[in-house]
């Protein structure tokens, strides 16, 4: 009968070495993980450079027409961006309209606000998108814009945006008189206002006057509303009044824009 025993000590003795030699590679594999990730050499967390450019047209605009507002996201890599959102801060405004470019972007917000979800963007891609606003404020107007992304950012000092448009008002008030200056309860007083467009200089000589005075709550009696081409506002002043304020105003209205003139003058 043939001796099994040394078959099976041969065979447990080569299953012992095969299993020490796996141990073996293990450990040596874990030694040169834990190697490469203490020298920088480990697996590598996606990344993605996004940059966030915002340019304003026209500059200057007059106020109550159109404002465009481009704005360009870049993802300078390596990576894709995952999840990328815009947020944009808009100057007052009566409603803004937003194109997304292809593809399309899902977009949400309020007349000042909207928020915009591009989704992913891939390595050296651009996105392009507008906002086209009407000013409703004379003066300085700030826009602005950020950019984020769930993938990790390494230069997050390029995801800000900020344009400044001036934004003129179709008129100007080149001259005020009132009389007298300061009024007497009993009184009549007036005011005019001599408006020229800011872009020829030329007077205004059609639209709408309007006049507003109150003392308190009690609106005060208006006796003329002179046409154009100088407006002007003649009230009386009430009997009883002196020592209180009379507030008002002064304005024109045409071709769908207006300016005002507001006063507040203590009566005698």
């Amino acid at each position: 009968m043939a001796d099994r025993s040394a078959g099976l000590t041969i065979s447990r003795g080569w299953t012992t070495l095969v299993a020490m030699r796996l141990l073996v590679v293990a450990a040596v594999a874990s030694a040169a993980l834990i190697f490469s990730v203490a020298h920088g050499q480990g697996v590598r967390e996606p990344s993605a450079d996004l940059a966030l450019q915002m340019t304003d047209s026209p500059d200057p605009v007059r106020l109550g027409d159109k404002l465009t507002y481009t704005l360009t996201v870049i993802n300078r890599g390596p990576d894709t961006a995952e999840a990328v959102t815009m947020s944009a801060s808009l100057p007052p405004n009566g409603g803004h309209e937003v194109s997304s470019g292809s593809p399309p972007t899902r977009c949400s917000g309020t007349d000042t606000t909207t928020t915009c979800s591009f989704g992913p963007i891939t390595s050296g891609a651009t996105r392009t998108m507008t906002i086209v606003i009407r000013p409703r404020r004379a003066g300085a107007g700030a826009g602005s814009a950020t950019v984020s992304s769930s993938t990790r950012d390494p230069d997050p000092s390029n995801n800000a945006a900020r344009v400044t448009t001036r934004v003129n008002a179709p008129f100007t008030i080149v001259n005020i008189a009132r009389g007298p200056r300061t009024p007497r309860a009993g009184e009549k007083f007036f005011i005019a206002i001599h408006v020229v467009r800011n872009d020829t200089g030329a007077t205004v000589e059609t639209g709408k006057v309007e006049c507003t005075a109150k003392i308190g709550r009690r609106a005060v009696r208006l006796l003329l509303r002179e046409p154009y081409p100088t407006p002007r506002c003649l009230w009386r002043i009430p009997f009883g009044s002196s020592g209180k304020v009379l507030r008002g105003s002064i304005g024109m209205r045409s071709g769908g824009k207006a300016i005002v003139h507001r006063f507040a003058l203590k009566i005698r």
